[in-house]
């Protein structure tokens, strides 16, 4: 495999990033979240979208590599366990002797700041709100389970709970056409980063440049801060066509 290119710090601002917007989620549907010297993890099981555990930082030293198993060691030894989702933030480290099987491999990406490409401007058709009332939060759910091609939740709010609306961190954009949900994307900003999440169109609204518009939408969101992201592999392109570039990967185990 060649080598990735690597920004250690900017992994870990990422990481970081990552960590807080799974703070809100999972303490808005009230459950806690711990982090340690090495991890970020959460009390499991949680809803489908969510890592149980996230790498803050690489160790360097075969005592800090121990400290680093033992921290997520002690995670995946709670009872309660039995759906686990590592984000190895690092790409760096094999898990199967914590008991964990790879799932994937992937790409973080970034974009500096500066502006939006002149060609990236929403269609006529889509209209972008945010999302303020929960009325729009239960239609950004329904869309993301849609988009994903994923269950829709039994009830309302059991992944998208009420609580990130009072969090002026937390953004989240839901696009319709002619009153038909469409997609969306979710964004959050801390004192240096934007974290983009959840980008989606919904199966019968694509090709139509609604993904391109939704992560633009976003970025316009906080134009003077670094964007990152995590991008499937079939995204990839779209992310490179608006200033997106690779900066380092990442693994997934369960």
């Amino acid at each position: 495999m060649d080598e990735p290119p690597g920004d250690d710090g900017l992994i870990v601002a990422a990481a970081a990033n990552l960590a807080a917007w799974h703070d809100s989620s999972i303490h808005a549907l009230g459950s806690g979240t711990s982090r340690g010297s090495w991890w970020w993890t959460a009390a499991t099981p949680r809803p489908w979208i969510y890592f149980t555990a996230i790498a803050l930082r690489s160790p360097e030293t075969a005592a800090e590599r121990r400290a680093f198993d033992l921290e997520l060691a002690t995670h995946l030894d709670d009872p309660a366990g039995a759906f686990q989702a590592v984000c190895e933030s690092f790409d760096r480290f094999e898990l199967e002797d914590e008991g964990l099987h790879l799932r994937s491999r992937g790409r973080w990406f970034t974009r500096p700041p500066g502006p939006l490409p002149a060609d990236a401007t929403a269609p006529d058709e889509l209209e972008i709100v945010r999302v303020t009332t929960e009325d729009d939060l239960h239609d950004y759910e329904r869309a993301t389970c849609a988009a994903f091609r994923a269950p829709p939740p039994v009830a309302p709010f059991e992944i998208h709970a009420r609580g990130i609306l009072a969090d002026p961190r937390m953004h989240v954009l839901l696009g319709r056409v002619d009153g038909e949900i469409a997609g969306g994307a979710m964004a959050y900003v801390t004192d240096d980063l934007l974290g983009i999440y959840g980008v989606g169109v919904v199966p019968e609204h694509r090709g139509r440049g609604h993904a391109t518009a939704f992560t633009t939408a976003a970025l316009a969101l906080a134009p003077d801060r670094t964007a990152v992201l995590q991008p499937s592999a079939e995204a990839e392109r779209l992310y490179q066509r608006i200033g997106f570039a690779e900066f380092g990967r990442f693994t997934h185990w369960g």
